[in-house]
């Protein structure tokens, strides 16, 4: 694992959200521990009948490095899997760049949506209710 590379996952059951942090740059370790524990997170929500698209996903990404050509590609088989099955995914970012490879990462998900760091309130309140973003 990178030194800088983490994340965490926080999960609010009764609202059916799985509130994530990304941080630094990540490698290939990273990555898979990352994979193996948001699917056993989404697996307790399931557990306690929050279906498949139903599932709300908030990613904070401010603290994350642009990552490499080969760890977007990972990341991004990791956002088609779960951004598809989710009712919607909010994504925060603090670079214009990294917001490209966000987008990237989610093209074709009409699930996902991007917010700049100062959103973040206007974020949660978009996975709530998508008319109040």
């Amino acid at each position: 694992m990178k030194d800088d590379a983490n994340y965490s996952i926080e999960l609010c059951p009764t609202q059916g959200l799985v509130r994530m942090k990304l941080t630094g740059y990540w490698d290939d370790e990273t990555s898979e521990r990352f994979a193996t524990e948001l699917r056993s997170a989404i697996k307790k929500l399931e557990d306690v009948g929050v279906g498949r698209g139903e599932y709300l996903l908030f990613a904070d990404l401010s603290e994350s490095a642009i990552q490499s050509t080969g760890m977007a590609d990972q990341l991004r088989r990791l956002a088609q899997d779960f951004g598809a099955n989710a009712k919607r995914v909010a994504v925060i970012v603090s670079s214009t760049l990294l917001k490209l490879q966000v987008g990237r990462m989610s093209s074709g998900i009409d699930t996902y949506r991007v917010f700049g760091p100062e959103q973040a309130s206007l974020a949660q309140g978009w996975l709530v209710d998508p008319a109040a973003g």
